[in-house]
């Protein structure tokens, strides 16, 4: 029987089309391996712009490795490199349900691209669930956004109905998720080309029966401040995670304008700030563009005093690139800068990170175990605002645990188990 292996590089959030692909080629009769030792072909899906250096790297590693498997490149796919891109059969992330006629393709030594991206693939595949506690479903394909990085060429974007995300959904729980990751490029555009918003998706998804959470990924500005009142007021749902991962980028207009940016920083800030009143122990998640050619010292010292008025639990940093971000016409930064201005900002994401976690120090409530952590008798939980709880134990992912927020350890919140009959506050 000839076999596979998948492996992702990049987010969580899009583990959805790896488990889709897997499970139509077993459907087929092929033979799924949990790793490319012993397996005929290798599926590398890269679900992110920002890992083409990984996939590469990934990819040098395998081919030296194994240099006579067949290897087949899927979903967000660089333009960068062509010459190296055109070795290989690659596969659109709109046309994950042909996984099964590209791999026939490669067994016949014949090279093939499956990048239309007139089509939208089915969502109800089956699949190969490869953690029955978390499941990734995409609610829309494309995005609106103009990028510098995709090789799939049509930008627009097209939402899935609701009644099939909600089917989707429905079937996810049944088989005993608790938690469901929606995933999108952006989303908080889904639904413009449908009529509807995200908020009307989100409030029919609340209304289905079950133990489970909501877990939202990335949404631009762009799209969220047209929606931020409404979203707000599903947000409070005890089922949605108060989390909200709200990419900043820049507080200067020039930069954003650079990066093709359609929002505001009046907008972004606007935004954050409705949700940090509104929302009680947002945990909020940024991501900071670092060393953009045309952000003047004066800027980034305004960016300083905005990120610390927006007040985030995590900053995560990106370094601009010329392929990723767009070209401009002003020299790269200095190493010696770019450098200082990624330890300053390293400096503000721990001071503010600390400050948000001792808020939470003497909390009491539910977790979600999700996963064994590296130290011995540890484990990781998830609280309702998606907060990352150690806690020592003998637990399997998903059990269910009432714990107390005890102490703060290397920036992280240390938690003790306690009889629920302790407990004196869960998520109110």
């Amino acid at each position: 029987m000839t076999s596979f292996t998948i492996i992702p590089i990049g987010c969580g959030h899009y583990r959805s089309d790896t488990e889709q692909m897997a499970g139509l080629l077993v459907q087929a009769k092929f033979e799924i391996l949990p790793d490319a030792d012993n397996a005929d072909i290798v599926i590398l899906y890269i679900a992110s712009k920002n890992m083409e250096i990984a996939l590469w790297e990934k990819l040098d590693s395998l081919e030296k490795q194994y240099p006579h498997k067949m290897y087949i490149l899927a979903g967000c796919l660089p333009t960068h490199n062509q010459e190296r891109v055109a070795k290989y059969s690659i596969l659109g992330v709109r046309q994950i349900h042909h996984i099964v006629e590209i791999v026939e393709e490669v067994l016949h030594e014949n090279k093939v691209e499956f990048l239309d991206a007139k089509e939208l693939p089915p969502l109800h595949l089956p699949r190969v669930r490869s953690n029955t506690l978390i499941q990734s479903i995409p609610i829309a394909r494309g995005c609106r956004g103009v990028c510098h990085y995709c090789k799939c060429k049509k930008k627009s974007l097209e939402s899935y109905n609701a009644a099939e995300i909600k089917k989707e959904v429905q079937t996810t729980i049944q088989l005993g998720a608790r938690e469901i990751w929606l995933s999108s490029p952006d989303l908080a555009a889904y639904g413009v080309d449908l009529k509807t918003n995200f908020p009307s998706l989100l409030g029919e998804l609340v209304e289905i029966p079950g133990d489970f959470m909501i877990h939202l990924g990335r949404m631009s500005i762009e799209h969220l401040h047209k929606i931020g009142e409404e979203l707000v007021a599903i947000y409070k749902h005890e089922k949605i995670h108060k989390y909200l991962h709200l990419p900043l980028y820049s507080s200067s207009p020039v930069a954003l304008k650079s990066t093709k940016k359609k929002y505001t920083p009046l907008q972004y800030q606007t935004v954050a700030q409705l949700f940090r009143e509104k929302i009680r122990d947002l945990n909020l998640e940024i991501d900071i563009l670092v060393g953009h050619p045309e952000e003047t010292d004066e800027d980034f010292w305004l960016l300083q005093g905005f990120i610390r008025a927006i007040n985030p639990d995590k900053i995560n940093l990106i370094f601009y690139s010329e392929r990723l971000h767009g070209p401009v016409s002003s020299p790269a930064l200095p190493l010696e800068e770019l450098g200082r201005r990624a330890s300053v900002l390293t400096d503000i994401h721990n001071n503010l990170s600390k400050l948000q976690n001792e808020r939470w120090l003497g909390w009491e409530g539910n977790i979600i175990i999700e996963q064994k952590a590296e130290t011995e008798n540890q484990w990781i939980g998830r609280n309702y605002a998606y907060k990352p709880l150690w806690v020592e134990g003998d637990f399997r992912p998903g059990d269910v645990i009432s714990v107390k927020i005890t102490r703060l350890q290397a920036g992280d919140l240390k938690a003790e188990r306690i009889p629920i009959s302790q407990l004196k506050s869960a998520k109110d």
